[in-house]
């Protein structure tokens, strides 16, 4: 991998493909008219830099001229106050670690009046941190979420890992309710959905404003799942056992334990055997393809 002035994980670095981006165009070009802006001349940010493809997919293949991604700390530009000037930011952040608490925090709390999008896993929108931006800034921002009708391909820049992540990507779209637009931010919300309504049969995406939507369609679950016990009681409420079928249950259960002979039942670990203790200790022993010198492991993927 490449050197870099910051801290990296191979995990992060994944390339965000070119469709993507098609699927937010219909939100870049309602901001740039609203800002009264050309495509030469609105300036995109992407604080995060992996291999430099987002300045050429935004620039060469969708045409906007002035996007700002460069190899940079980003959170030292955050500390010192030097993050370049710019009209919208638009990135796929890190997702290990704090990344993504950290990247909502900035755009809402610091970088204030300017629209921004980030390409986040779905399952971000039940987090607890996501919930309290929610409830903290309701007043200055609306949100809309652009969900892609096929999982996005990452690419890796060496080359390596899987191209689809085991989780689903959206777009979080933050609409400052300040901003200085044409029209009202409330106006400007409901044009990007009709737009998404009328377009979405010539695009990859549809969006809406609504997390229970999101649910509907199976992008993420807002409820959270019931514990063993809890599921049991929801069965006997519908009518679908009984207490009595489900002491027989235990009961025949419990029977079975207690008929099976004792070699059933007993475990003997590898090296609790002293026949199988030698290959256990070489199995132990042996080294991993995977894996360095060390016992690091050489290749992740998320």
């Amino acid at each position: 991998m490449q050197a870099y002035p910051y801290k990296v994980d191979y995990n992060d670095h994944f390339e965000t493909p070119l469709a993507a981006y098609k699927d937010i165009q219909p939100i870049l070009e309602e901001f740039r008219k609203d800002l009264g802006e050309s495509k030469s001349t609105i300036k995109l940010y992407d604080p995060f830099y992996c291999n430099g493809r987002t300045s050429r997919l935004l620039g060469d293949e969708l045409g906007y001229g002035s996007v700002i991604h460069e190899k940079r700390d980003f959170y030292v530009d955050v500390e010192r106050n030097r993050v370049p000037q710019h009209q919208l930011l638009i990135t796929n952040p890190p997702y290990s670690a704090d990344h993504k608490e950290r990247v909502f925090n900035f755009v809402c709390a610091h970088n204030k009046n300017r629209p921004f999008l980030l390409l986040l896993p779905s399952y971000v929108a039940t987090k607890e941190y996501f919930t309290k931006i929610l409830r903290d800034f309701s007043s200055q921002y609306d949100f809309i979420y652009v969900v892609p009708k096929t999982a996005y391909e990452y690419d890796h820049p060496e080359g390596t890992g899987h191209t689809i992540p085991p989780f689903f990507s959206i777009w979080y779209c933050g609409i400052p309710i300040t901003a200085k637009t044409c029209d009202s931010a409330s106006n400007l919300t409901s044009r990007l959905l009709a737009n998404y309504s009328s377009i979405h049969l010539t695009i990859s995406a549809r969006a809406t404003g609504s997390l229970l939507e999101l649910d509907a369609w199976k992008v993420l679950k807002l409820d959270k799942r019931l514990n063993p016990r809890q599921r049991r009681k929801r069965r006997l409420a519908k009518g679908c056992g009984s207490k009595d079928s489900n002491n027989d249950y235990k009961r025949d259960k419990r029977n079975v334990e207690r008929n099976k002979e004792p070699n059933q039942i007993k475990c003997v670990l590898p090296h609790q055997n002293r026949e199988s203790r030698s290959s256990f200790k070489a199995m132990k022993n042996s080294k991993s393809k995977h894996r360095d010198e060390n016992g690091v492991r050489k290749r992740k993927r998320f």
